[in-house]
Formats: C-alpha cells, sequence, structure tokens
C-alpha cells in the first residue's frame, strides 16, 4: 500500500513503490491530486498550456493581478508567449510567430529516429514529419516535446511514437 490515510506512505517498506506509483503519475487518491494547474501553477505542464495562458492572461495582456501572479510566472518559465509575444527575460523564449525553425533533439529526436527503425515511417516521411515539426507553431511544439520527453522518461515510448504519427 503506497498510501496511509490520504497520503503517500513515508515509510522504508513502501518507498519503491511510491517512489514508482509518482513517476508513473499515480495519485492513488492522495489529498494532492485535488491540486490542479488552476490551484497550484507548478503541476502546470505543456500539455495544459491552454488552461495556464487562460489564467496568466487578461484582453491579450499578462494579468498583472496578483491572484495569477504564479500563472505569468509558470508560464514564462515554461517559454509560454500565450499570444502576448513580449517574452522579456525569458531564456530560449521565442514568439509563436517566430520564423526560427524548431530545432528538433532530444526525446523527439530519438522519437523520430525509432519511428523509422521500426518500420513505422519511410525516410521520406521522416524527411516530411521532421518539416512539419520545424515549421510549427511553438505552442504545438513544445507539447509534441513534453509529450516525449514523458513517454521516454516513463517508459511508454509508444505515447511518443502516436503523437509524432499524429502530425501526418
Amino acid at each position: 500500500m503506497a498510501t496511509k490515510d490520504g497520503k503517500w506512505d513515508q515509510s522504508p517498506v513502501w518507498r519503491d513503490h511510491v517512489a514508482r506509483a509518482k513517476r508513473l503519475g499515480l495519485n492513488c487518491e492522495t489529498k494532492k491530486a485535488v491540486e490542479t494547474c488552476f490551484t497550484s501553477p507548478d503541476l502546470c505542464q505543456i500539455e495544459d498550456q491552454e488552461s495556464l495562458c487562460r489564467y496568466a492572461t487578461k484582453n491579450g495582456k499578462w494579468d498583472e493581478s496578483s491572484v495569477y501572479a504564479k500563472h505569468v510566472a509558470r508560464a514564462k518559465s515554461m517559454g509560454l508567449d500565450c499570444g502576448v509575444g513580449e517574452m522579456s527575460g525569458v531564456k530560449n523564449s521565442k514568439s509563436s510567430f517566430s520564423n526560427q525553425p524548431n530545432e528538433i533533439i532530444g526525446a523527439v529526436k530519438s522519437g523520430i529516429k525509432r519511428l523509422l527503425q521500426l518500420g513505422i515511417v519511410t525516410s521520406q516521411e521522416q524527411s516530411k514529419l521532421e518539416e512539419i515539426i520545424k515549421t510549427m507553431p511553438l505552442a504545438e511544439f513544445s507539447r509534441i516535446q513534453a509529450t516525449c520527453e514523458s513517454a521516454f522518461t516513463e517508459i511508454q515510448p509508444q505515447k511518443c511514437d502516436e503523437a509524432l504519427k499524429s502530425l501526418m
């Protein structure tokens, strides 16, 4: 049992089980399960960007109220422009309308290579997929990147496969 009284069991007996459950994204009915991107911006992931941007902006600008300050900070830390287009002081940020191509590295690169090795795509389809990825809006690219990183971390590469195949 990885939980006890609605909390993660901290006893040494269950430590490995708790760690595995957390890695798999399971909440095992702990009280943390009620936390969301809205209630705790630190839980916001790239797949939550639409909601996060909705909280972080107001009338096309960053929401300056203290209520959503953490949402604004989280969106900026994730490199999202949320349609505002001004991202001064944020590392590796670029507007969704940038003319620079997305750089295919890390998990996305591994995912594309995996599709080719498994025979899911041909070399020609691989080139087409890479071109799609290089030119897609940053928000979509970030979602694919996060999906693939998570998939490989969780040892479920088929999730990355599906995300990449959906682009074709």
